[in-house]
């Protein structure tokens, strides 16, 4: 059975729900934990979200008013698992006799000594695998920048695993997964008018339906309102129309390897954390647009 785990950071995304489908054709799992998805497990929601030949039917801690922060989802070829144990930091499932936990722990260190009462097994002896984020560590070399973390919590995360009869499972891959440096590029970039784009034959006529919708209240929001407007419908209609956003899609991920091999040369060059960063963020950002773009494409078909 293979299980996979992923910190969605939000489902409610475009960019989000294609990640979801291209992590699934490429490691084909059985069940899937998702972190953070930042939205209420509705039916409808998890209907136009869900994957080929994966139930509908999730387990999540979500309670009454308040959003679940780990969903759990299964192939419909396995049955129902048994939910063990559910809290706001973890999920512990039984899959016929094997036993599965979801975490993402608190990042204040006295409520992950709870979580750590919770997922005590005592002297119960089964298959049972643990993943996600625990928002510890075991060894210093686990994490670079950011806030330190006491070697008393350590102790105590390497004492829980020991006691547990835990064994940590090989890595491969990069040494960091997560990067919580600053970029020096600006948030958002400026708003600025292609030349290109006043020869194609259906720009003009574009510019001026949408100045022509009409648009409610006093006159200085109706015109920064109808400004704001078109230049969301000018970006759009920029990438329908110029940009490949496949092509420009498979650059940015090659150069987030490109970025995250030179890494792994020297794990000490805080400059390259922040190319890192950067690219990701490119990568995401590619990835929300090409999103949008198969959504406006199916639309018209």
């Amino acid at each position: 059975m293979r299980v996979f785990y992923w910190n969605a950071q939000g489902l409610a995304k475009d960019g989000a729900r294609a990640k979801l489908k291209e992590l699934y054709h490429l490691h084909k799992p059985d069940v899937i934990c998702i972190a953070e998805p930042k939205v209420f497990c509705t039916t409808r929601f998890v209907r136009s979200s869900i994957l080929d030949d994966f139930s509908e039917d999730v387990i999540t801690n979500e309670v009454v008013g308040e959003k679940g922060n780990i969903w759990v989802l299964w192939r419909n070829s396995l049955a129902r698992p048994g939910i063990l144990s559910s809290s706001k930091q973890a999920i512990t499932l039984n899959f016929d006799g094997d036993w599965i936990t979801a975490v993402h722990a608190s990042c204040d260190p006295v409520a992950r000594r709870t979580l750590c009462q919770q997922l005590g097994l005592g002297f119960v002896s089964v298959p049972w695998l643990v993943l996600g984020d625990v928002n510890c560590i075991l060894r210093l070399d686990e994490k670079k920048g950011g806030s330190s973390i006491l070697s008393i919590f350590m102790n105590e995360f390497r004492s829980w695993t020991s006691d547990n009869g835990l064994v940590e499972a090989d890595s491969i891959g990069k040494k960091y997964t997560w990067y919580a440096f600053d970029s020096p590029r600006p948030a958002r970039a400026p708003f600025r008018i292609q030349k290109m784009w006043l020869d194609h034959p259906s720009f003009m006529q574009l510019v001026q339906d949408n100045r022509n919708l009409p648009f409610y209240g006093a006159p200085p929001f109706v015109f920064s309102g109808k400004l704001k407007r078109l230049k969301e419908v000018l970006k759009h209609w920029n990438r329908t129309v110029f940009g490949d956003v496949q092509f420009r899609l498979k650059q940015a991920e090659l150069r987030l390897k490109s970025e995250n091999d030179l890494l792994d040369l020297d794990l000490t060059d805080e400059f390259q954390f922040t190319k890192v960063a950067d690219a990701q963020k490119e990568v995401d950002e590619v990835r929300t647009d090409f999103a949008v773009m198969l959504k406006l494409k199916s639309r018209v078909t």
